[in-house]
């Protein structure tokens, strides 16, 4: 076989393996980019996400609150916040809580169907990479005759916070 007829039986080889390899997944969420600032998170919501100044309260692993909105994820109405570096400019965190608590199982459930078997099942359920390289938790908890928590909160793996 000549040189040039084996290199272009190679090549042809080396894209058959590439297509046919599993595609390496991001570490996102949804239309966000983990690192994008809020105005991207922003623009890329289609209107439902705006710009908040979130309270020292409404930290999240030491990040700021900036952008919030009500989307709708498997057929749940869902609030979105999004939280990012003091200055804005990194998307860091994501949690979406139900907004009618009645819906909690139902998220619980959906993120089940979703990623499969968590690491921690329990009333806390974690999913240390949900295969994409985000860190995944689900929070739901029930507060006296109050209706509670419920929320689904991700991350990247690779956060540096050390926390979950």
């Amino acid at each position: 076989m000549s040189p040039s007829l084996f290199r272009r039986h190679a090549a042809v080889l080396a894209a058959v393996i590439a297509l046919a390899a599993p595609a390496v997944a991001h570490a996102d969420w949804e239309w966000t980019r983990w690192g994008m600032t809020v105005d991207g998170v922003i623009a890329g919501s289609d209107g439902a996400i705006g710009r908040v100044e979130g309270r020292p309260g409404q930290r999240v692993h030491g990040y700021d609150l900036k952008a919030t909105g009500e989307i709708d994820r498997y057929g749940i109405r869902l609030n979105a916040q999004f939280y990012f570096d003091p200055a804005g400019q990194s998307l860091k965190v994501i949690r979406l809580s139900v907004i009618d608590f009645a819906d909690c199982d139902r998220l619980k459930r959906a993120v089940r169907r979703e990623l499969g078997a968590p690491d921690s099942p329990g009333s806390y359920l974690e999913w240390k990479n949900d295969g994409r390289g985000n860190y995944v938790g689900v929070t739901g908890l029930k507060i006296g005759d109050a209706d509670g928590i419920c929320f689904v909160r991700y991350r990247p793996v690779d956060d540096s916070s050390g926390e979950n």
